[in-house]
């Protein structure tokens, strides 16, 4: 299901403490969600038994990586994401880290499909 330990996920997006603390990051519900691996994604869901199948509506396993990189139901979205990382000279497929700097952009396009 996830491939992150405990923890993991969010080590991901923000390797060091100390680096998170310097970031000015509002805390929001959606955020920390994607950022711990608790979101409200299919797989996570079917984790808990709370529905049937850990599939996306395009047929392959939601998870946050998933929605974030592969999903064909957020090409759109993704586009724009990829234009304004690439446009702060990133690179695509960006690092978790890197999503989490332009997280406004990255959280709008997660999260709006």
């Amino acid at each position: 299901m996830d491939r992150y330990g405990k923890g993991g996920s969010y080590e991901s997006f923000s390797p060091s403490v100390s680096n998170r603390l310097l970031q000015k990051i509002p805390i929001f519900p959606e955020l920390t969600t994607i950022l711990t691996g608790h979101g409200k994604t299919s797989s996570y869901l079917y984790g808990f038994g709370l529905i049937d199948n850990p599939m996306c509506p395009c047929e392959e396993e939601q998870t946050v990586d998933h929605l974030i990189f592969k999903c064909k139901k957020l090409i759109n979205q993704r586009n724009e994401m990829i234009q304004q990382i690439k446009s702060t000279d990133s690179n695509w497929p960006a690092k978790n880290e890197t999503l989490i700097k332009n997280y406004e952009n990255f959280l709008q396009n997660l999260l709006s499909p």
